[in-house]
């Protein structure tokens, strides 16, 4: 009988892999005997990675022209804050006037000597659909000018300076509250052109939160209220504050429930201060 050569089988494994994002390629090839030889493995290896640019950012910056086109002025920012351009408030900031703005679902602008607040009042025409401010209560506080003191993403802080600079109170909105308050910082007596009265003992309307003034108004065919914790409301809708009391303004959606009422009486009761 004559034997059969002895023949070795070898097994090749190759596995490739393929980066996407950088188009590099990494190959490596295994031989095994079957008899049990040694290994034999390699690595295909490509270009060396490149070496990051060094960018000297400030001189590219240095080499671009620079120039003031415009000065904006007045501008009423207290100092240090970033201009808000491109802000659902910025019209409070910018621009020769105080323009109206929409924290919605109230409108509000500030005046020669305190604020007003209102439903916006949908107009339709040919070519456009607007909501114009309209004023429906109107607070004076005695000031002299305003200027935006702070503001974050939700809300703006506005404080009202009596003719030295003096702040007599802040207001505060924010997008998509029902509300408008004023917090004094001095003692302060508010005019309001809005007859608000209080309401009646045992209405909805009277459920203010415990130790709260509430007055109601309608102005317009919409019903207003006021809520002043620790505050007073006098006649014809005055409204009295030590300093670090407040009072805040809203619509009341008519025909709001009693829970409604009261929720937002309670709400209004504890004013927004800030966001985050």
């Amino acid at each position: 009988m004559t034997a059969r050569p002895r023949v070795a089988l070898v097994v090749v494994a190759t596995v490739v892999a393929v980066a996407a994002a950088g188009g590099a390629y990494l190959v490596t090839s295994s031989s095994v005997g079957a008899a049990g030889g040694s290994d034999a493995r390699g690595v295909a290896e490509g270009p060396p990675d490149a070496a990051l640019p060094v960018v000297d950012l400030a001189a590219l910056v240095a080499k671009i022209d620079h120039s003031a086109v415009a000065k904006l002025s007045p501008v009423r920012l207290t100092a240090g804050l970033v201009p808000p351009t491109n802000r659902w408030f910025s019209g409070l900031v910018f621009g020769n006037q105080p323009q109206p703005v929409f924290p919605l679902p109230l409108s509000f602008a500030l005046t020669s000597d305190g604020f007003s607040l209102g439903l916006p009042k949908p107009l339709a025409s040919a070519k456009a659909i607007v909501g114009p401010h309209v004023p429906a209560v109107t607070v004076g506080a005695g000031a002299r000018s305003a200027r935006v003191s702070a503001y974050d993403a939700v809300t703006v802080t506005i404080e009202l300076l009596d003719t030295g600079g003096a702040v007599l109170g802040r207001v505060v909105l924010a997008e998509g509250s029902p509300f408008v308050s004023f917090t004094a910082v001095a003692a302060t007596t508010l005019t309001v052109d809005a007859r608000f009265t209080a309401a009646p003992a045992g209405s909805a309307d009277a459920k203010a939160p415990s130790g709260s003034v509430r007055g109601t108004a309608t102005v317009g065919g919409t019903p207003y209220a006021v809520v002043a914790p620790d505050g007073s409301i006098g006649t014809p809708g005055s409204v009295r504050l030590a300093a670090g009391q407040s009072a805040a303004w809203y619509a009341v959606p008519v025909g709001a429930s009693t829970d409604a009422r009261t929720a937002l009486a309670a709400a209004a009761a504890d004013p927004v201060v800030g966001s985050e």
